[in-house]
């Protein structure tokens, strides 16, 4: 009788759940696959989810691209001058002096650059009149600062709170 009671509790430990004595699949499988096999079936459906969600995407860009046809004009547009900017990178030996900053022109043209080329120079005119009149405020302040002598923190401080608040 412990005989027994060892060899079913052998029998729990070793799972044959699958398999037949010959280690060979068992009809009860789901799909007919081996358990070798599960991680290709895994795959396969990651690549079947992976198929179907590529051409929901496709198909949302192009109702996109009939629904208006300057976004997708402009997505070219955007994409052909990211591109040429970001040539400037790889410029390293002609262009030391240009290639340091090339990411302020990457930038530059993310920020600016718009749907029509009238509203892309109002943007550009806008954003260099206040760069100008920013940075002749702040040279302003840093006269008046010079002028107020030991006070000269105070006055910074206080320009700094000042600008923040003619912003809003």
């Amino acid at each position: 009788m412990a005989i027994t009671k060892v060899e079913s509790y052998k029998e729990r430990l070793l799972s044959r759940k699958g398999f037949s004595d010959f280690n060979l699949p068992s009809s009860d499988d789901r799909d007919g696959a081996t358990t070798q096999f599960r991680c290709f079936r895994s795959v396969s459906e990651w690549f079947a989810k992976f198929c179907n969600n590529l051409q929901i995407i496709v198909v949302q860009f192009y109702q996109m691209g009939r629904s208006d046809p300057r976004k997708v004009a402009f997505a070219f547009k955007m994409g052909l001058s990211l591109g040429l900017v970001s040539l400037v990178i790889f410029f390293k030996e002609p262009l030391k002096d240009i290639n340091q900053y090339a990411i302020w022109a990457i930038l530059t043209v993310v920020l600016v650059f718009e749907f029509s080329v009238g509203a892309t120079l109002s943007k550009g005119l806008n954003r260099a009149l206040g760069t100008f009149s920013a940075g002749g405020l702040a040279l302003g302040i840093a006269e008046v600062s010079i002028m107020a002598g030991q006070f000269e923190e105070i006055v910074i401080v206080l320009s700094i709170f000042i600008a923040g608040y003619l912003t809003i």
